[in-house]
């Protein structure tokens, strides 16, 4: 402390004790499917659909990716990571991805040519082989430089001058292609050529050898491994996404796994789209018998969308969930994660021109029961989402908006709290994280997203519990502390309760009365 040796005002100042929580962003989207070309098993943050063209192609007929991006996009304007999947002979094994590159090696000056200079497309798939490179005298030094041109489909994409095969050159080609280039990545082959011989001879030259990676893919691909984040678990490393669509796969083995990986994590949502050709009968045996879906962590929707197609222009067939991401993600963003996705306002569809199966009421009261929210054709208004439902059989967890709620809130406290860890756990630590978790919830409470039974106490509608009681000395010497949090969501009175228990090793989140989470 300073020293005071005569009567004065004094100012100091002193590190904040105050801890406060953030809310995470319950908007981030993610997608995985079959793209035109881009990284593969790579997940990639994408802001725009303009973005995603440059990465990874445009619409195909193969897949619905592109469609579903486009879709989320329209909805809003947000983040989402894209994961490119292709066959694996091995899924366990990252590198046996059966996509390649389109590539050729160019031969340079000496009498007797030899490689020189590799030239392969930036990413697998046979869009490379449309790229071609031509070779021609530099603009400023021709005697020892040359120009590099890159044509796609016969248009000028790219222009590299002034390049040099020393690699001591600030000119050399490597370095000033690689990382720059959209379209394409050089290698060095290492001419024994003198300089400047060692120079790519001119003329054009097409790239070949490209491959989709799509001959015999299937659900594995899809499902992935774990060990070697392939498939879903791309998504692994990316913790802030928290809505999750694989768009238009709809085999039971891909939307189990995807339902389990919901349950794996506990931190985000999936949204399933319905097999095409099936009827309210077939869609309702689908959920409830063959595929059996009880899961907390995601939701179905029927039936498919009708659009205009960008590429034919004619009617085209496609699933729901890459506008519903969207959808979720402006709900969001406009009234709260507590509000519901659903609805003439905000669970209203863009450029939809049509639905792939008409529903009436009758038909929308055998789905709703049976957790299949629908999607409907509301006069004067368009095409909606008319269901609140996820694919949970427990009825604390039966709305989304809830269930989102809840992930939203646990994920924040969780994330908000880790400063507790490696405090020592007595009772100025309870009584910090009993403030901090109160007065982040509080904020909660007054957008309305907690029910207080009319009273207008805060009280009413949450509690939080970080005491002697919870955190007994054999917790304490695991060097765990302790926070139970009781919250009641707006849908009713009753508590739902949780508990996070933090330690220097992770974390661990417990829903007392809706199963383990």
């Amino acid at each position: 402390m300073p020293e005071y040796l005569s009567p004065d005002i004094f100012v100091e100042e002193r590190e904040s004790t105050r801890h406060t929580i953030e809310r995470v962003s319950a908007s981030v989207a993610a997608f995985y499917g079959i793209a035109e070309r881009g990284p593969v098993g790579v997940p990639i943050l994408i802001t725009s659909f303009a973005q995603f063209r440059r990465i990874f192609g445009g619409y195909i007929p193969n897949s619905h990716l592109a469609y579903a991006v486009d879709g989320f996009f329209k909805k809003v304007k947000g983040r989402c990571y894209v994961v490119r999947v292709v066959h694996y002979t091995d899924i366990t094994d990252a590198a046996t991805a059966t996509a390649a590159s389109s590539l050729t090696n160019l031969v340079d000056r000496a009498s007797t040519p030899v490689e020189t200079l590799g030239v392969k497309a930036v990413s697998p798939g046979k869009w490379g082989d449309d790229i071609s490179t031509k070779i021609e005298a530099a603009t400023n030094i021709p005697a020892i430089h040359f120009k590099m041109k890159v044509y796609l489909r016969g248009t000028l994409v790219d222009l590299h001058d002034d390049l040099s095969m020393d690699a001591a050159s600030e000119n050399y080609a490597p370095e000033r292609i690689n990382g720059k280039s959209e379209y394409i990545l050089v290698e060095d082959l290492g001419s024994a050529s003198v300089a400047p011989e060692n120079r790519p001879a001119e003329g054009l030259f097409p790239l070949t050898g490209g491959d989709d990676g799509l001959v015999d893919i299937g659900d594995t691909d899809y499902v992935g491994s774990q060990a070697s984040r392939t498939g879903v678990f791309a998504f692994d490393p990316i913790d802030e996404i928290n809505i999750l669509a694989c768009p238009g796969i709809t085999t039971q083995a891909v939307q189990n796994a995807l339902c389990t990986y919901s349950e794996l994590r506990q931190d985000l949502f999936v949204i399933l789209d319905p097999p095409v050709g099936m009827n309210v009968t077939e869609i309702k045996e689908y959920v409830q018998d063959t595929a059996a879906f009880n899961c907390r962590f995601s939701s179905i929707y029927f039936p498919n969308i009708k659009i205009l197609d960008p590429v034919s222009r004619k009617e085209k067939i496609a699933p729901p969930s890459g506008q519903l991401a969207g959808i979720y993600a402006k709900t969001d963003v406009v009234h709260g994660v507590h509000k519901a996705p659903a609805g003439i306002e905000d669970g209203k569809f863009a450029d939809v021109i049509g639905l792939e199966y008409t529903l009436d009421k009758a038909q929308r009261d055998v789905l709703y029961p049976a957790r299949i929210n629908p999607i409907v054709k509301k006069r004067g208004v368009g095409v909606v989402a008319w269901g609140n439902r996820t694919l949970s059989a427990l009825s604390d967890w039966r709305s989304i908006n809830v269930r989102r709620l809840f992930l939203n809130v646990v994920e924040s406290i969780a994330e908000g709290t880790e400063w507790a860890v490696f405090k020592p756990n007595n009772l100025d630590l309870w009584r910090d994280l009993n403030t901090t978790i109160t007065l982040f919830l509080k904020d909660y409470w007054r957008d309305g997203a907690f029910f207080d039974g009319g009273t207008g106490n805060w009280r009413d509608s949450f509690y939080v519990k970080c005491d002697g009681e919870l955190n007994t000395q054999e917790i304490i010497d695991q060097y765990k502390v302790v926070t139970e949090i009781g919250i009641a969501p707006t849908k009713a009175a009753e508590f739902v309760i949780f508990r996070i228990t933090q330690w220097d090793g992770g974390r661990l989140i417990e829903e007392l009365n809706g199963g383990a989470a």
